[in-house]
């Protein structure tokens, strides 16, 4: 079966999934998985330093201890804080593609203290889309075959997926500040079922000085911090 019709039929699948009590809990943050060190929930991209690889990790504690976890599908919506649209630097070569200094991942980094749910590799695909209110949803799914799934246990946290961002250099919206806010994620099959995860103030900020909320952001460089937004359901 050709990627791009996988990746159609796994989003059909997930669309339809039901709600669940077991808490599984989303995380998002800069530099490192969420709770470890050197995380951080803001990052100033100094456009000039084109070397330069900045990755935002995406975690999560699936609430319950379980077997079969399968498969995700998140949700990542991205604003302009200063109220515009984002500028043309989030705009992709192709209308279900990403821009071209932007790249996800799903294995797992060696380096970043943080399990992962898949042990083998499975099929994937992400897509960046114009919002009605001038910002981008980036969608993210990612499956692995049932019979190469992995146990997860409650209170752990595993990496689901890696941003990776290559700075792309001077130019116009380079330094706009942006909040980039995990809205939604679906979950298979956490206690043989399909969850619909809904997290509750998880946001990053990129050029601005707060990921709390990023409402209040200002567009200065901020001082160099590990500080976090409280995680969901506290």
């Amino acid at each position: 079966m050709p990627r791009s019709s996988f990746v159609l039929m796994l989003l059909g699948m997930l669309a339809c999934a039901p709600a669940y009590a077991g808490e599984p809990r989303l995380f998002l943050s800069w530099h490192a998985p969420y709770g470890r060190p050197g995380a951080s929930d803001r990052l100033w991209m100094d456009c000039q330093r084109m070397n330069k690889l900045d990755t935002l990790f995406m975690s999560f504690d699936p609430g319950v201890t379980t077997s079969g976890f399968t498969s995700f599908l998140a949700t990542i919506r991205i604003n302009a804080l200063d109220g515009d649209t984002l500028s043309s630097l989030w705009d992709s070569p192709s209308a279900t593609g990403l821009p071209v200094w932007m790249k996800v991942e799903w294995q797992p980094d060696s380096t970043s203290g943080c399990g992962t749910p898949f042990h083998s590799s499975g099929m994937g695909g992400a897509s960046l889309f114009h919002a009605r209110d001038g910002g981008r949803v980036l969608r993210i799914v990612y499956a692995v075959a049932y019979q190469d799934s992995v146990d997860v246990e409650a209170g752990q946290r595993y990496g689901l997926a890696r941003i990776l961002i290559r700075r792309p250099g001077v130019g116009p919206g380079c330094h706009q500040p942006v909040c980039i806010r995990w809205t939604e994620a679906v979950l298979s099959h956490i206690a043989g079922v399909s969850l619909s995860v809904t997290p509750k103030g998880m946001a990053v900020s990129l050029n601005a000085t707060s990921g709390a909320g990023c409402a209040e952001a200002v567009a200065t460089p901020p001082a160099k911090s590990d500080s976090l937004p409280p995680a969901p359901g506290r």
